[in-house]
């Protein structure tokens, strides 16, 4: 049975939706983003109308898509300060609602490439969304890989951290470990610097699962649809606490004077 929003939904979605589009541009954009050409015509039907019929006619993986592209969307929104006056938040919690409601277990695995992105990570990143909002756990671990790599580097860079053109993720992550200030209290508490280093471990062998046991290269087996979602869900998991470095500090002290 195909998944499809209530008409009622769909009315609620758009009016809450359409106030971040502007212009028909921005609107065409959206649809082109998310591979969607045959979109509405807003000339024809309009903005609101447009969001309309799609929302209504769009469903499965389509429908999914669109979901959590306007969620981005919006997002991308709160970052550059742009619709100063609407409440963002309540919108992006309405679509979650919509998300968790249609598609349980999917939203939870996917990947959202910062703004400032270069274009390789970005692609990589789109692409295994769309194979996890598919559920192909064993075919989305190469973009996946790519993905964190290419996102890691740049890390590294934004924080000045000196490594290797060509470093792995697993060298890379030792070296923010290492170097990144955030790291200073958390390296003096040996339970907590043992789970990075295991962390970084885990990235070595999720390195050999990508180079032999996914479609990067030639191979005889795919590693199992269960234990890919596994190892995705924590290199998602990583990618999050590396995101929101810088911006729990105090509360890092605080940790790690309760563990001395």
């Amino acid at each position: 049975m195909a998944i499809q929003l209530h008409p009622s939904e769909v009315s609620i979605l758009v009016r809450d939706i359409n106030i971040y589009f502007d212009h028909y541009q921005q609107y065409e954009n959206f649809f082109v983003g998310v591979n969607i050409l045959d979109y509405a015509d807003p000339r024809e039907y309009g903005k609101r109308g447009g969001f309309i019929h799609e929302f209504t006619n769009r469903y499965d993986h389509e429908l999914f898509n669109m979901l959590t592209a306007m969620k981005q969307y919006i997002r991308d929104c709160q970052k550059e300060n742009t619709y100063g006056n609407f409440n963002k938040e309540a919108s992006i919690t309405l679509i979650d609602r919509l998300i968790n409601k249609y598609f349980p277990g999917v939203s939870a695995s996917l990947l959202t490439a910062p703004v400032q992105s270069i274009e390789s990570v970005q692609v990589a990143c789109d692409d295994a969304n769309r194979l996890i909002s598919d559920g192909q756990y064993s075919i989305a671990i190469d973009r996946v890989h790519t993905f964190f790599q290419g996102y890691i580097r740049n890390k590294c860079s934004q924080w000045q951290i000196d490594i290797e053109a060509e470093a792995n993720i697993k060298d890379a992550l030792l070296s923010i470990i290492d170097n990144h200030q955030y790291f200073t209290e958390i390296n003096r508490v040996t339970e907590l610097k043992n789970i990075f280093k295991s962390l970084s471990n885990m990235c070595d062998r999720f390195d050999t699962f990508r180079n032999h046991h996914s479609l990067a290269h030639p191979s005889e087996s795919l590693l199992a649809s269960n234990e890919a979602k596994l190892m995705i869900n924590v290199i998602r998991s990583l990618y999050d606490y590396l995101e929101n470095i810088g911006e729990n500090r105090s509360l890092n002290q605080m940790i790690s004077e309760d563990l001395f």
